[in-house]
């Protein structure tokens, strides 16, 4: 039973750690905070007041002031480890939210809901991309076209002026 829900605390783990670095930010920290501030409040999040972090020797601490829809305040603080390398994990350890610590469950709950956030944002911001990609190749290829068309009516102007000229000097080679 303990081996099970070391295996499941392990695999929601991985998930929020793949969400987070899905996310097309670059702080994944700072994303993977604000999702699962969302998640936890009761009141939604109004905006994003004040922003920092800091790394200790074995945790970064990234820590979020914030504003609810009801005009109220708030704020989180999400606690990454850093294993021996010096490498910052994407899914926070611990989370202080409004002062108060949150229990491992609710922590694993608001991260996978986090993470389902996060990684719905990254496909549609893939899509989006992928958009603006095909619509310049598109532009691109137009051009391209209109440029090879252009060279091409050029050539073969060409290639009728040479054909008249060789045809004329045909012409004069036969008539002397």
């Amino acid at each position: 039973m303990k081996l099970s829900r070391i295996a499941t605390s392990a695999a929601i783990t991985a998930t929020i750690v793949l969400a987070a670095c899905s996310e097309n930010t670059k702080d994944p920290q700072l994303s993977m905070c604000q999702a699962v501030a969302k998640q936890l409040s009761t009141n939604g999040i109004a905006g994003w007041e004040r922003t920092s972090q800091e790394d200790k020797t074995r945790f970064r601490h990234v820590d979020i002031d914030f504003s609810t829809v009801d005009d109220n305040s708030g704020s989180i603080r999400c606690s990454y480890p850093i294993d021996e390398q010096g490498n910052v994990a994407t899914g926070p350890e611990t989370v202080r939210f409004n002062g108060e610590p949150v229990d491992r469950k609710t922590l694993l709950t608001a991260g996978v809901a986090a993470s389902k956030e996060l990684i719905a944002g990254t496909a549609a911001d893939t899509a989006e991309a992928a958009r603006e990609f095909a619509n310049e190749a598109g532009d691109k290829a137009r051009e391209l076209a209109d440029q090879a068309g252009d060279k091409a009516r050029e050539v073969a102007g060409q290639a009728v002026g040479t054909a008249v000229e060789a045809g004329q000097a045909l012409q004069e080679k036969l008539e002397q």
